[in-house]
């Protein structure tokens, strides 16, 4: 926290390249009443912000109005309105002085949080060692403004947004790591470049250490296929994770349309495929669960019957 802060301060007056876009300030311009600021301020506009996560309102002006109805308790008490926003304005990440632009070589999509992610990432891998059940998944960061590697994702609670891949452990949700979706990625010679899945699975999993650990690693099918199960369990981590049946290596058997209460297994080596009609049908691969179904007695259907399905482990 205290790097951090430091960090804050001294980027700070990198945010008066703000007055120098705007030229002169106007007459009435909050501008003009900038005052410098230091680390206790810099706590207070954290706090606050913190605060605003915990207590969500339809804007920022909101929480210092005085009206008894939408009035929050404590805001105007530490901070003015005019100082939060003219900190939220001028306060940068990084001298957009040494920005390179998009096609030039070393360009860095992330660059203006760069000091920041180099920060912290490395803070959550070092405070907590996740337990042997990991798991790998996309999230959204809800973002609706202007961005070159915004996506949608019809799918998800937050539609519009910065897609990320987050290594959690499996029980608590702690994030020991994440990585950006920053849109297509071009060589030197300006010819897009191809980032599998795969490398976006190991370069996690390199990145914290977890590799020829033991760990059991879940996913789902966007990551999960018999080229990855093979490459973890050469480096001695495991996988369970369902499958999609056009992967590369997937048995023809995984294939055959399922009425129900059938199902398919095939073992090549440690790598056990699956394959049952549960509401739908449904493919899973692992390297670690063996072919046995159970019945899941947690729900029935509406005639009482409970499903069966394999038995791995609901985390």
């Amino acid at each position: 926290m205290k790097t951090l802060l430091r960090k804050l301060i001294v980027m700070l007056p990198v945010g008066f390249q703000v007055l120098e876009d705007r030229g002169l300030l106007g007459t009435y311009s909050r501008f003009r009443k900038w005052e410098n600021v230091n680390k206790a301020d810099i706590k207070v506009f954290l706090v606050l912000c913190t605060a605003m996560g915990l207590m969500e309102k339809h804007d920022l002006e909101t929480y210092w109005s005085t009206d008894q109805v939408l009035q929050t308790p404590g805001f105007r008490e530490i901070m003015s309105r005019d100082r939060f926003e003219m900190i939220l304005e001028m306060l940068h990440l990084n001298n957009k002085n040494n920005y390179i632009p998009p096609g030039r070589p070393h360009h860095d999509p992330l660059f203006k949080l760069r000091p920041i992610l180099d920060s912290v990432l490395p803070r959550f891998r070092s405070v907590y060692t996740p337990h042997q059940h990991i798991t790998i998944d996309e999230a959204m960061i809800a973002w609706k403004g202007k961005l070159r590697f915004r996506v949608y994702i019809p799918i998800k609670p937050d539609k519009f947004g910065i897609k990320t891949y987050k290594l959690c452990e499996s029980v608590s949700g702690y994030t020991s790591t994440l990585s950006f979706y920053t849109g297509k990625r071009f060589d030197e010679h300006g010819f897009p470049v191809t980032v599998s899945t795969k490398e976006v699975v190991m370069g996690l999993l390199d990145k914290c250490n977890l590799l020829n650990k033991g760990y059991k690693l879940y996913m789902d099918n966007f990551y999960t296929s018999p080229d990855l199960m093979d490459t973890l369990l050469a480096e001695g981590t495991m996988l369970c994770g369902t499958a999609r049946i056009n992967r590369a290596e997937m048995s023809d058997a995984m294939k055959t349309k399922l009425g129900r209460g059938d199902r398919i297994f095939r073992r090549r080596g440690n790598l056990l495929a699956i394959k049952w009609h549960d509401k739908k049908d449904v493919t899973l691969l692992s390297t670690f669960h063996k072919a046995v179904m159970k019945v899941d007695i947690s729900k029935a259907d509406r005639e009482g019957n409970f499903p069966v399905k394999p038995e791995c482990p609901r985390l």
